[in-house]
């Protein structure tokens, strides 16, 4: 049975805080998920990590992966930023992490890296959870990153010439589907492309594959010289000795170009207008004292 990619917080103090309901204790660290039999990835640095911070017990790592296009936008998949029952994020609590290891640091350090403020989430309209169809979003930094190279989505359409083929996957997810140990590190491999439809394909590869907390993460491929966003890591499925041992479903990046390119180019984050932005001082003042516990 396809399960998703993400680090779901099955934690439910963890879940009561995110969505305004008031609780004793802080939220234990959520449980993450990496490549499975990857390596890890030093290059590659416009992938990154989502990653949560809570007002009352600080930075607890990350959920889900994503790839900066440009200077102010992360492509990732639907299911990492929709409100659920399991999790709701908000832009107020997101932070886009840049670097090796989104891993929480002992003492309550931050790791070494970037983090950039979130402002907006775009969740695809057409997005059916209970299909994972149309399963992609963006978020909208805060701030524009310099310095950092960011990918460009594929515009060409996915057909028979890719069937065989290798792409490239980055992302934070945990290394043992079962244990769910070794999440929060950048890891890669690579994984052939079996089958596709007019929204999504299919990749799998022997011995190595995606996991929880690989969400949202990209599937690159070099063409023309540069290196393009195929696909976000939507759902993958595995078997009782290996929950992600299957192969993966990934969203068709050239499917979904157009309606990316609007929102880059039409949408103008204005959190006077948008009260839910969470990030003009006074909202998210309000937001925070409405979230934390008493």
């Amino acid at each position: 049975m396809a399960h998703r990619i993400s680090a779901l917080f099955a934690i439910v103090m963890l879940m009561t805080i995110c969505s305004g309901r008031a609780s004793g204790a802080p939220p234990a660290v959520p449980a993450q998920s990496p490549i499975v039999n990857g390596q890890t990835e030093p290059g590659f640095e416009g992938v990154g990590a989502l990653t949560l911070t809570l007002p009352m017990s600080g930075y607890h790592g990350a959920f889900c992966s994503g790839t900066l296009m440009g200077q102010s936008w992360v492509l990732t998949a639907a299911h990492c930023l929709a409100e659920s029952p399991e999790f709701s994020p908000s832009p107020a609590l997101t932070k886009f992490y840049m670097g090796p290891d989104a891993r929480p640091v002992a003492g309550g350090e931050l790791p070494e890296g970037t983090f950039v403020e979130v402002d907006r989430f775009y969740v695809h309209p057409n997005y059916d959870p209970a299909t994972t169809r149309n399963d992609i979003a963006m978020m909208h930094l805060a701030q524009p990153v310099f310095g950092i190279q960011g990918y460009s989505p594929n515009t060409k359409s996915f057909d028979d010439s890719f069937l065989g083929e290798s792409i490239l996957y980055v992302g934070y997810g945990v290394i043992d589907g079962n244990t769910q140990e070794g999440g929060g590190i950048k890891r890669s491999t690579s994984l052939r492309v079996v089958s596709y439809d007019n929204s999504s394909y299919i990749s799998m590869e022997f011995g190595t594959g995606v996991c929880f907390g690989d969400s949202g993460g990209p599937g690159l491929m070099e063409l023309n010289g540069q290196w393009r966003i195929m696909g976000v890591n939507s759902t993958g499925w595995g078997t009782s000795e290996n929950a992600c041992g299957g192969g993966s479903t990934h969203t068709r990046v050239d499917n979904y170009s157009d309606w990316v390119f609007d929102v880059m180019e039409n949408q103008k984050p204005d959190c006077h207008k948008e009260h839910d932005l969470c990030n003009c001082p006074g909202v998210q003042r309000e937001r925070l004292v409405q979230q934390s516990p008493l």
